[in-house]
């Protein structure tokens, strides 16, 4: 299941899964951060849910943008570049459908799936996981170089006539052979791979805990 969300100025994105903050345990959802807070969208804006039907397109309000973080982060003694951000829930969505199993950590040649509310559900091969992407504020990481963005996962599709992700997938979840999470969406490459911050550094930087599918 894939949930298309879009910021306060329509900047569209899919929700990744639901979290718990690890202090107070507050419930919120996990997305990009550039999904969040683009175009000038700032906290505490609404963020909506939006649904398609034969031909129209019908918002509704699942909460609020709460914080994010789009830079570099230490962990476990390494630099990481995350795009990530969590937001605050009005309402339980479909829990069951967006828990997440334990995160796990990626490694070169496995095979990943992720669905997102643009491409669907889609398997890739990751050839990467210390890729050095870059970014200047947009979602392509390969064009008009400012800022460094190390330590991500580069996965190519599985499918030569289909990406693994495109626009409208950031902040969708990678999960790995055994289901678990390992990363989160939030770019692509001019050569059409996706890139991916690993999931442990994204826990880090905000503080959470994913919600954990029942067994």
């Amino acid at each position: 299941m894939s949930v298309r969300i879009a910021n306060s100025r329509g900047v569209p994105g899919t929700l990744g899964c639901f979290a718990r903050t690890v202090h107070q345990h507050r419930p919120v959802f996990l997305t990009s951060c550039h999904v969040l807070f683009a175009a000038g969208a700032a906290r505490n804006d609404p963020v909506w849910r939006v649904h398609e039907s034969a031909g129209s397109r019908n918002y509704q309000r699942i909460g609020s943008a709460l914080r994010g973080k789009r830079g570099i982060v230490r962990f476990r003694g390494a630099d990481y570049f995350v795009d990530c951000a969590i937001g605050a829930l009005d309402a339980p969505l479909d829990a069951a459908a967006l828990a997440a199993s334990a995160p796990a950590a990626p490694k070169r040649g496995d095979r990943v799936t992720k669905t997102g509310a643009a491409t669907g559900t889609t398997t890739g091969i990751i050839v990467d996981t210390s890729y050095m992407g870059s970014t200047d504020g947009d979602n392509d990481v390969d064009s008009h170089v400012r800022h460094p963005a190390p330590r991500q996962l580069l996965i190519r599709s599985a499918d030569p006539q289909r990406r693994f992700a495109d626009d409208g997938d950031s902040g969708a979840l990678v999960f790995g052979e055994s289901h678990s999470p390992i990363g989160l969406i939030w770019g692509t490459t001019t050569t059409a791979e996706s890139v991916a911050c690993p999931i442990g550094p994204v826990l880090h930087a905000l503080n959470i805990r994913l919600c954990e599918a029942a067994a």
